[in-house]
């Protein structure tokens, strides 16, 4: 039965809580996901430096463009573009909703060029993703919820 009258039943999928995912996968499989979340955690940290470096020389760009008359605007969005997209990740490393799955891929694999940090930023997020399914989506397992579960099963 449902919550309130106005609301429609809910599947047997809905109903599922994390907890009960948490339970039909293996202790093994648990600390894998919690390793794959703290990664993901400091990914979304050097997503949002990345985006806020990436934001100065727009401001400085913008002052040049202001003061002078032959202005490159195609340059000043490609940089917010950027900005933007970095700042995005970063935010959907930690809220971890399915389109961020999507959005932060799009930004690993063109990053894996930047080597060194670009390549071992874009490997450890790719397969962060790849390896933990359960933290992406709405029935999602979020980071507190695998610490919790960490420090009752090894303490």
């Amino acid at each position: 039965m449902s919550d309130t009258p106005y609301q429609a039943p809910k599947s047997e999928l809905e109903k599922e809580d994390t907890r009960s995912i948490l339970g039909k996968i293996s202790a093994l499989e648990i600390k894998d996901t919690y390793v794959y979340s703290n990664r993901l955690q400091y990914l979304g940290v050097l997503f949002f430096i990345f985006g806020l470096i990436l934001l100065v020389p727009f401001i400085v760009k913008a002052n040049e463009c202001i003061s002078s008359t032959n202005c490159q605007p195609v340059n000043l969005v490609a940089m917010l573009l950027f900005s933007f997209f970095f700042l995005s990740s970063g935010y959907f490393c930690f809220k971890r909703s399915l389109v961020g799955k999507y959005t932060i891929a799009a930004l690993c694999i063109p990053i894996l060029f930047m080597f060194p940090i670009g390549t071992i930023a874009g490997f450890i997020g790719l397969r962060a993703i790849y390896k933990s399914p359960v933290l992406f989506g709405e029935n999602k397992v979020t980071h507190n919820e695998l610490k919790q579960f960490m420090s009752t099963a090894y303490n």
